[in-house]
Order: structure tokens, then sequence, then C-alpha cells
């Protein structure tokens, strides 16, 4: 072989071994970025805009996949502290016990990420003819010690016994209205509550019991049902639970959602809660029934992934 031949060989060969290493990187990445599962669990107020968060992040991202459970918010704090969620859906704020308890097993601090807001409506049966209750009503309807059982205490056009609709103790959405309604350090009445274990049985539940009153996210609401006008306080003017009426504060059973990580997000969990936040992301709260970020809101929760 000439001194010519033998320079075009390694020419041709070097350019072969870096077209490989090329070839080799690119898969690397797309290895890196293809086959992940964020896992995610929590609220069942939040797990219908969770799922289509899923659903629509699944065609944004290409082979990142978001595993979505309900269960409840609690369910979604204790998969943080046993470590098998990496997003915990909430709609309550995390209690003091519980990002202790991250504090002690993972030595990092919990993060927290609001992503929109809901009002906690009150449904009745669609035949039923109250159009609006007050807080301090409702507070003698379901505190113990309240004094309303009966139909006829509420409105004299109404009779029969009320039947009370709940969620179970371990739903973010319990603990809000018990302390919104009942007050801070009060319960609900120990017997003749029905519990419901997800927000969308809250409102099965109460469109086939004419005489039933619940609970549940405004997100949630169907023909099938009515829900009130609350007033802050009796006969003062009633606001139903709209987008409108939330955002600028005169629905009084209104609350935050919330995301939370262990430390600051990485890597894919990372740029899924950076879509959540971004106009994309908040769209589909607003399809969902709930109300989205103001564009301020959405910076100042962007800058809390840094």
């Amino acid at each position: 072989m000439t001194t010519t031949s033998r320079t075009k060989f390694n020419y041709s060969a070097i350019a072969v071994i870096l077209l490989i290493a090329a070839a080799c990187l690119v898969s690397c990445g797309k290895r890196q970025t293809a086959g992940q599962t964020i896992q995610n669990k929590g609220s069942d107020t939040l797990v219908q805009v969770a799922q289509a968060w899923a659903e629509q992040y699944s065609k944004v991202k290409e082979g990142v996949s978001v595993q979505v459970a309900g269960g409840g918010s609690g369910q979604g704090v204790k998969g943080l502290i046993d470590g098998t969620v990496q997003i915990a859906n909430s709609s309550r704020a995390i209690k003091d016990q519980e990002r202790e308890q991250i504090r002690q097993k993972h030595g990092k601090e919990v993060i927290e990420f609001i992503v929109g807001f809901d009002g906690i409506a009150v449904y009745t049966h669609k035949e039923n003819p109250l159009t609006t209750i007050s807080v301090e009503e409702l507070r003698k309807i379901y505190a113990d010690g309240g004094s309303y059982e009966e139909w006829n205490q509420v409105s004299a056009e109404m009779e029969g016994p009320i039947i009370r609709a709940s969620r179970n103790n371990s739903s973010g959405t319990f603990v809000f209205f018990r302390e919104a309604v009942c007050g801070k350090g009060n319960e609900f009445k120990k017997t003749g509550m029905v519990t419901q274990s997800g927000s969308k049985e809250v409102v099965d539940f109460i469109a086939t019991t004419e005489k039933a009153i619940g609970y549940s996210g405004m997100g949630y609401k169907t023909e099938e049902v009515n829900w009130l006008a609350v007033s802050a306080a009796k006969g003062g003017q009633g606001y139903e639970p709209t987008l409108k009426n939330v955002q600028d504060g005169t629905y009084p059973i209104a609350r935050p959602l919330f995301l939370y990580t262990v430390g600051k997000p990485e890597g894919a969990a990372r740029e899924y809660i950076e879509w959540i936040v971004s106009e994309e992301g908040q769209k589909i709260v607003e399809a969902e029934g709930f109300v989205s970020l103001t564009p301020g809101q959405m910076q100042e929760q962007r800058a809390s992934l840094d």
C-alpha cells in the first residue's frame, strides 16, 4: 500500500469512528430521556386535571410517561415520605409533621408549587329549591354540636332529614372544608355522615339522593346536581363558585392546589412541573373547571424550580 493510500485509509477510518461516536452520543442522549416514568399520586380533587396533564405531556415529551393515581392528598404525601412517588398532588397545605418526616427520612426540604385554585362547591340534588346558604348555616349542618338536622331548619319551603355527604379523612378537601366551615380545631359531627371515597363519588351520591348536601371541587359539577351560592354571613350576598368569583376572592370557600416534591425536582420531574406552570399547562387547569394561575403567579412558581 502506498503512503497516499495509507493516508486515505486512515482518514476514512477516523471519519467512520467519528460517525459512530456521534451516533452513540445521540442514541445515549435519547436513552436518557426515553422510557422515563414519573410517579404522581395524591388528591382526588386534582386527579382529573393530573390525568389530563399526563395525557397531553406524553404528546409534548416523547418517551416520558406520567403515572397518575388518586387516593387523597394524605396518600400522595405518604408516597413522598416512603419514596414511592416523585410528585405529590395535594388540595391542602402539607402539615408541619409531614415536612419533618420527610426532612428526617430524606435529609431534604419539601418544595411546594401552587398549580391552580379551586372553589369547594356545596352541592344539592337538582330538585332541591335552595339556591343560597351561608357559612354559618353550613357550620350548623356539619360541625360537631351544630343544631341543624332537618331541612326545614334551613328553609321553610323544605322538609325531611338532612343527609350530609363528606369525604374520608385522608382527603385534603375534607381537611380544608372542615377548617373553613367548622373553624380550625373543630370537628365534623360524629354521626349521620355519609363518607365517599372521591370527589366524583360525592357528586354522584348527591345526584341520586334528594335530601343530600355535600361538598366537592368546583370542577366536578354536572347537570344532575345544583351548586349553591355561599355567603360569608347569614343574610349576606351569596356567590357561586365560578372562575371569576374564586379568582377575585368573593367566593368564601376557595383554596390553592399544590404539588410537592422532596427537594428541588430534577430531570424529567423538573421539566414536567415547569410545563405544568406554563401557559400550556394552565390551559388544561381551566379546561378541567379550575382556576388557572395569572402570568405573574406562573413566573413565581417557575422561580421556585431554581
